[in-house]
């Protein structure tokens, strides 16, 4: 039974061709319109103008960058929270003076996707920023 259905698989299929495959690159042509984010970077320390000046002179327009929750959101409770107790809800009332790099950023043409990253203790099961 086995070499009938093992025959009747193989009979039931046709071959199949492989073809050559290559590719030529001409890098003498830039032609490319391409998407105008590709070449950009990742990093959490570049901060002064200089810095981000030399970015843009190799070519960078765009950064992928850290917000730390724990930097910005006051430290509360969650019922606190909940009744905006102090303004703690409102976000114009968190410290965002880390973040100052981001007006520089912005200023100098790079673009920023702001990743907020991890948690706040308050607000996580375990009481850590990494819940």
């Amino acid at each position: 039974m086995l070499v009938v259905l093992l025959v009747a698989s193989l009979a039931g299929f046709p071959e199949i061709g492989y073809a050559a495959t290559s590719v030529t690159a001409n890098f003498s042509v830039n032609n490319g319109t391409g998407y105008a984010n590709n070449f950009g970077g990742a990093v959490n320390q570049l901060d002064s103008p200089a810095d981000v000046d030399t970015l843009r002179s190799i070519g960078i327009n765009f950064m992928r960058r850290d917000a730390y929750l724990v930097q910005i959101v006051p430290n509360t409770t969650v019922a606190d929270y909940k009744n905006n107790v102090g303004n703690v809800a409102d976000p114009s009332t968190w410290n965002w003076s880390n973040y100052d790099w981001v007006d520089t950023y912005h200023n100098k043409g790079i673009k920023i996707m702001l990743i907020m990253s991890y948690n706040i203790p308050w607000l996580s099961h375990s009481n850590t920023m990494h819940g």
